[in-house]
């Protein structure tokens, strides 16, 4: 722990003084599955990667994937541009992001970057679903001024912003928000919900752009991305620089809402917790 946090003695003491407070409090408790899941500091944080993770799907973040070759022939309006190579541009800057999302998530923390993500996600999809809508109704004019290349402008915005969180928080969050205890079986429900959902909404997507056209199914992802905005601004908090009991004993709070605490406080509320768990009568 020493090495861990630098050579910092105080810090490391603090952090192994915790960890053996924590073990002797769990080690105490008899739960069953059931009833471990229920518990806030495991429901809360399941309830918000698994929603998450459905914003995720519904924004199209993986439907862009599945369906690069297709979307972007309606994207781009007509022919001048190979489409195989616009799909192959779109995943080279999805590429080129996951790795400054990778730095950034030590610059500036999660909860920032995941309602930047799903601002940016919303306004790219929202402002090409526009000018798609706008490309069918005056294409000529669009033509001629030469404003069809703003749409494929557009989407590679909107892949840029949806990488830079929506595609790898939640995956983080898995190994961050959840309890050490649990983390197996709250992790394992969380992926196998992700892949039903994924699996039914790849399948849907060919049925509804038939039914709304390319057009819609951009609204549908600017709309779900800025729900998703406000939900993470309400929920999500902060675990940058935290450790896993504090954000286990964050949980513990009453509430789902998001709230700002200080260092201090978490301390104090972590060595609360912990006093209760040890002292309650068995």
């Amino acid at each position: 722990m020493l090495w861990l946090r630098g050579g910092n003695i105080n810090k490391a003491k603090e952090e192994t003084d915790q960890l053996i407070h924590r073990c002797k409090a769990d080690s105490q408790e008899e739960r069953t599955t059931l009833t471990l899941l229920l518990q806030p500091e495991v429901l809360k944080p399941l309830l918000i990667v698994n929603l998450f993770n459905a914003a995720q799907i519904l924004s199209g973040t993986y439907l862009i994937v599945f369906y690069a070759v297709d979307i972007l022939q309606h994207v781009q309006g007509g022919e001048r541009v190979d489409h195989f190579l616009a799909a192959v541009i779109t995943a080279c800057v999805r590429f080129i992001f996951s790795i400054m999302a990778g730095v950034l998530l030590t610059l500036i923390g999660r909860r920032s970057l995941a309602i930047t993500s799903a601002f940016g996600t919303g306004v790219s999809a929202t402002l090409l679903a526009v000018f798609l809508l706008a490309t069918t109704t005056g294409s000529t004019i669009h033509r001629c001024l030469g404003l069809d290349y703003i749409p494929a402008f557009l989407i590679l915005v909107y892949v840029a912003s949806n990488t830079m969180g929506f595609m790898i928080l939640p995956g983080v969050l898995v190994s961050e928000l959840f309890p050490a205890k649990v983390r197996g079986l709250a992790g394992g429900l969380t992926f196998m919900i992700f892949n039903l959902l994924l699996f039914g909404v790849a399948k849907v997507f060919p049925l509804t752009k038939a039914s709304i056209g390319v057009s819609g199914v951009f609204w549908i992802f600017g709309g779900v991305s800025f729900i998703a905005c406000i939900f993470l601004w309400l929920t999500l908090p902060e675990t940058k620089a935290l450790t896993l009991s504090e954000i286990e004993d964050y949980f513990k709070n009453e509430g789902l809402l998001w709230k700002r605490t200080s260092r201090k406080q978490r301390w104090i509320d972590s060595e609360a917790q912990l006093k209760l768990s040890v002292d309650k009568p068995q």
